[in-house]
């Protein structure tokens, strides 16, 4: 994830290292805010980050 590590992310992202990994295993559905700050985080656009 573009020299991120898990922790780093999550701490970027102001979230729990668990909550992250949850979602990444599709345990926890992110909320919309959460799929804006990851793509914003990463300079992505929301499609790239989820595409249809």
């Amino acid at each position: 994830m573009k020299g991120y590590t898990q922790e780093s992310f999550a701490k970027e992202l102001g979230v729990s290292v668990s909550v992250l990994g949850e979602v990444e295993r599709g345990n926890r559905s992110p909320s919309q805010d959460f799929v804006v700050e990851v793509a914003k985080t990463l300079n992505i656009s929301i499609d790239e980050l989820m595409p249809k």
